[in-house]
């Protein structure tokens, strides 16, 4: 594959709107002059059935700590999508570097970089997608949040190539807030919804979430969704000003398969996907998501 048809593949893949967010659009006129490798290691990823660049991941996180001081894990759409792994900078002040890695080829490849300043809190939605008719989505309040607490949110949308050349663009989704600015929605805005490519079936989950409560999941854990068909997931940060896509991924429910199972460090029995009912019994009552959250022990991949 040449430079310029590694490029032209990926402009007409960056137009399909299901699989690519819209930040990414435009991003393949850049890639003309990075030569080959690029062109292949793009459209290798893109063209794949299941996108997952922050998936679910505002609600299932399970830190490994590294020897260098940050924090790892991984997550795994149960559907046979690749795995993704998350790499918390050790910084302990405003800023808290996120970096996620597609496993599924030879060499880690740099997807997706968040910068968040001095915040503690973030509003993300779970928005599900199914083949069957509309029907109207069922949206779930988030709880009060101070205005002092919701983020700078930058989203840094990258692509690294095996002789360490890159090609990124930064998104930046709001500034901090004070309170002369209206509180955001706590609830998904219409006009997401309208704008959605897809017929949305619920919103399970529209949160403010504090970062330090992502340490409370454990690696193996399994978060089962209730909807039946379930086809495709869609994960959003909200601010009042935009709302942008952070991840998709495929559930797979054509094969009875409607759980999202955290992975870490080593391998995980994928067929051991249900905890003991008493697990089952332990969901966050702080959080009335629509989802059982059930915590099984340690075993990520």
């Amino acid at each position: 594959m040449t430079a310029d048809s590694g490029a032209k593949a990926l402009r007409r893949l960056v137009e399909h709107p299901l699989r690519i967010p819209q930040h990414l659009r435009g991003v393949a006129d850049s890639l003309t002059d990075l030569g080959e490798p690029l062109g292949e290691v793009v459209t290798e990823f893109i063209r794949k059935p299941v996108e997952v660049s922050l998936p679910l991941l505002a609600r299932i996180m399970s830190p490994v700590p590294q020897e260098d001081g940050s924090r790892s894990f991984d997550c795994h759409v149960v559907d046979g999508a690749p795995a993704m792994r998350l790499i918390l900078s050790p910084e302990e002040g405003a800023t808290l570097a996120r970096q996620l890695f597609a496993r599924d080829m030879d060499e880690p490849v740099l997807l997706t970089s968040i910068t968040q300043g001095f915040a503690s809190r973030m509003a993300m939605a779970l928005i599900m997608e199914s083949g069957a008719a509309y029907q109207p989505p069922k949206l779930i309040k988030s709880p009060a949040t101070p205005l002092s607490d919701l983020p700078v949110l930058k989203i840094e949308y990258g692509f690294a190539i095996p002789d360490g050349s890159r090609v990124s663009m930064t998104v930046e989704l709001a500034r901090p807030f004070t309170d002369s600015i209206a509180r955001p929605p706590t609830r998904v805005p219409q006009s997401t919804i309208d704008q959605t490519p897809f017929p949305i079936v619920a919103v399970l989950a529209d949160q403010m979430m504090r970062l330090a409560a992502l340490d409370d999941l454990q690696p193996g854990s399994v978060i089962q969704l209730d909807e039946a068909s379930v086809e495709k997931v869609d994960l959003r940060a909200i601010t009042p000003f935009n709302s942008t896509s952070l991840a998709k991924g495929v559930m797979g429910a054509e094969k009875g398969i409607r759980s999202i199972q955290i992975r870490g460090e080593g391998s995980i029995d994928t067929a051991a996907m249900q905890p003991p009912a008493s697990e089952a019994e332990s969901a966050d009552d702080d959080f009335d998501l629509g989802i059982d959250m059930n915590f099984a022990q340690p075993a990520l991949g």
